[in-house]
């Protein structure tokens, strides 16, 4: 026969036991409900980890101007404000204009203010040519009737214009009223602008001679020529072409005449 006190410790031991076992399921099932709600918040992952994202706006060259325009637009009492772009295109142009009028260049001719073209119907190429009397004279050859005994016809040259003859330039040149500057010993028209013409030219060959009174001369390679374009060869002043400008002559080393 089972004691009393037997029994009762065999049910404590079994109560202890179930209690136990409920325990430890109790546990159990607290620690899913708790790792399924971190799932649902982090993941699945308990160790939640924060990360920042500084967003940096694009930086372009429209946002840096609209930027600019709006503290010119502040802090001055200009309504609109002209935008940093044009102003970098008014200072880049402004550089350029002081390179170009700073860069050298060819010499440029020294007009009279009263320049203009000239037309000269008797600068035709068929003139004669001759001095006399410290004059260049230009005309042409007629005959004439034969008088008394003589049967045969007289020749005339009969006058069309002249010119200086000089050999020393003046203290101070004269500006260019027209656009002829020479006549050929032909007597045909040499405007300042014909330096193409006779840019294969060499200095030793007679082009013509300049309504100032000296001789012109081709392009000299080892002279150096004054402001006008001219110098003194063996004691006589004369002109010749240059490269380095693009006229006949720069001005007149005497006192031009009138054709």
């Amino acid at each position: 026969m089972i004691r009393t006190r037997n029994f009762f410790l065999f049910v404590l031991l079994v109560a202890f036991l179930i209690g136990g076992i409920l325990l430890t399921l109790w546990f159990s099932a607290s620690t899913v409900q708790q790792e399924q709600y971190a799932d649902m918040i982090f993941g699945g992952d308990n160790t939640a980890t924060m990360t920042a994202e500084v967003v940096t706006p694009e930086d372009t060259r429209q946002s840096r101007l609209a930027s600019l325009r709006a503290k010119l637009a502040k802090y001055t009492d200009v309504a609109m404000a002209p935008s940093v772009e044009e102003v970098s295109v008014e200072t880049t142009n402004s550089e350029n204009a002081t390179t170009t009028d700073e860069a050298p260049g060819k010499a440029t001719a020294d007009v009279c203010a009263n320049y203009g073209a000239t037309a000269v119907p008797a600068l035709n190429g068929q003139l004669t040519y001759g001095e006399s009397g410290g004059q260049r004279t230009f005309g042409t050859v007629g005959t004439t009737e034969p008088t008394g005994s003589s049967t045969v016809p007289a020749t005339t040259v009969a006058t069309v214009f002249v010119l200086p003859l000089r050999t020393t330039a003046l203290p101070s040149p004269s500006c260019i009223a027209s656009d002829i500057v020479a006549v050929t010993p032909t007597g045909s028209p040499i405007r300042n602008t014909d330096y193409a013409k006779y840019r294969g030219v060499g200095e030793a060959t007679l082009i013509g001679y300049t309504i100032d009174g000296f001789e012109l001369y081709g392009a000299s390679s080892n002279l150096q020529t004054d402001a006008c374009g001219g110098t003194t060869v063996s004691g006589v002043y004369r002109y010749y072409l240059s490269s380095e400008r693009d006229t006949v002559l720069n001005c007149f080393a005497a006192i031009p005449v009138a054709l």
